[in-house]
């Protein structure tokens, strides 16, 4: 389980929260707001080890006491998760809350509420759950979570202190996917590929790793590649004709061709380095980049781009990649001969 300062890309939201605990000056409510899967809920979990490990430094939880141990395990009595079940948090989770409350935490100094998917209160339960918040006991803290703080009860906004969470960026989201043990059991190669794929989202980007859909997207983004560089139509009908079929990928398929023609635009004038986003190495970049030049490769990517452009609107895929495919291959056979 992460502490506090193992949180990767939100400086903003965990520096505030040092100073609180550094000044003893919690609020009883705090609301974390962001995207999915960019660590509220992980955050959450963390300022509950902090608050009640029984050896805590500075930011952090020792991660090894009996406190620790259980809230990493799911089972510390004074840790209490309450999400949607199903599309709504029935006011009965919400009641059954309400009657620990008037008690002091079972074995902890702080009793922590996390409402994960605080959008989904409604009505009678946004009501109750409001009266506890506007008549907090000691030693209990709230901290709602949500990906949609516009859909959240104005009444339970305003009684909270609120903190915003961003979208990771690459770099920060691929060492945020080394330090998980799902991102840990995959290569560099993979990271990176998920890391221009996902958004910001720690989250999203294990839901890729574990799916089929990347290998394919990679796959479908190299035959692009590839068949840039032909001279046979047929060769070029017929990679349009199969990628057409396998429309759900085609939004990351072109966001990797995005980002590899990005790459080779960044050496071709003489920009690369740190910045490349790819795992080949640099030298065999390198080379195709000046065999293109920078000129050409501006091109691919502008080609690249209104492709996504007409696949958002909703255009024929078939029609789309057939003219993507032929001002790839136009610039890049040019630059062959």
């Amino acid at each position: 389980m992460l502490t506090l300062s193992q949180i990767v890309g939100q400086q903003r939201p965990i520096e505030a929260l040092r100073r609180a605990l550094a000044t003893d000056r919690l609020p009883h409510a705090l609301l974390f707001s962001g995207p999915r899967g960019v660590g509220k809920a992980t955050t959450a979990q963390a300022l509950a080890l902090r608050l009640n490990c029984e050896r805590p430094a500075d930011l952090d939880g020792c991660g090894r006491c009996g406190s620790c141990t259980k809230i990493a395990g799911g089972q510390h009595p004074d840790v209490v998760v309450i999400a949607p079940d199903g599309a709504f948090i029935k006011v009965e989770q919400v009641r059954q809350l309400q009657e620990q409350l008037p008690y002091a935490p079972h074995e902890a100094r702080w009793r922590l509420i996390l409402v994960d998917g605080a959008e989904a209160l409604h009505g009678s339960a946004a009501n109750a759950l409001l009266k506890s918040v506007e008549e907090p006991r000691p030693r209990n803290l709230f901290v709602l979570v949500t990906a949609a703080a516009h859909r959240v009860a104005p009444t339970l906004l305003s009684r909270c202190q609120r903190l915003r969470f961003t979208p990771l960026a690459a770099p920060a989201l691929v060492t945020a996917l080394r330090a998980h043990e799902r991102g840990a059991a995959h290569g560099d190669d993979a990271l990176q590929r998920v890391a221009v794929l996902a958004e910001g989202s720690v989250g999203h980007a294990l839901e890729l790793l574990d799916s089929a859909a990347l290998a394919q997207a990679q796959q479908a983004a190299d035959s692009l590649l590839r068949v840039a560089e032909t001279e046979s139509m047929l060769a070029v009908f017929q990679t349009v004709a199969e990628l057409s079929g396998e429309r759900a990928v085609l939004p990351q398929t072109l966001e990797l061709l995005a980002f590899r023609l990005r790459d080779l635009l960044l050496l071709a004038t003489g920009l690369g380095g740190s910045r490349l986003l790819a795992s080949d190495t640099e030298t065999a970049l390198a080379q195709r980049a000046h065999a293109l030049g920078s000129r050409a490769l501006l091109h691919q990517l502008r080609a690249v781009q209104q492709a996504q452009a007409a696949l958002a609107g909703n255009a024929n895929a078939a029609l789309t990649l057939e003219a993507l495919v032929i001002a790839l291959r136009g610039r890049a056979t040019e630059q062959v001969r």
